[in-house]
């Protein structure tokens, strides 16, 4: 499923890329992607983390990554720090890709995901989506949660 962006918001568009949400199970989820973004040339996201009250051990992994073939391949460009679950439960982050801005002298390898805390900024494809990973600790309860929201506000 995807959403697609209408042509007509004018030069900003503010989109919620992750609805604000409490992850409570371990393993990877790939959002819904926003497309029609081809008209857009810059994003700012934020990554908005409201609770991360579980155990120290239990992590949560925030990426962004961008298509240009309708879906099929997606680019890792954003990977947000990694919240802890004993993390302080307010925790803001963001990220800005312009590839006008950051024009590239080398080529870029987008074989793996970024490292945490880095983001690619010369790229930015006609789709978004988020994509989150939760990791539990050794410990057996399944205690993980972590609730969070990413926005994104894109540029003309």
């Amino acid at each position: 499923m995807s959403v697609s962006l209408v042509d007509n918001y004018g030069p900003v568009r503010q989109v919620t890329l992750q609805p604000e949400t409490t992850v409570t199970a371990s393993g990877t989820v790939n959002g819904t992607a926003i497309t029609g973004l081809g008209a857009y040339r810059q994003a700012q996201i934020a990554l908005i983390v409201t609770d991360a009250d579980t155990d120290v051990g239990d992590t949560l992994d925030v990426y962004v990554d961008t298509s240009f073939d309708g879906g099929s391949t997606w680019l890792n460009v954003v990977h947000f720090p990694q919240i802890l679950g004993n993390g302080a439960d307010s925790q803001k982050y963001s990220a800005t890709l312009d590839p006008a801005g950051a024009a590239g002298t080398s080529t870029v390898d987008f074989t793996s995901d970024c490292n945490a805390g880095v983001v690619r900024p010369s790229i930015f494809g006609d789709q978004v989506r988020v994509r989150y990973i939760v990791a539990k600790d050794g410990d057996p309860v399944e205690d993980q949660s972590f609730t969070f929201a990413v926005l994104g506000e894109f540029k003309r």
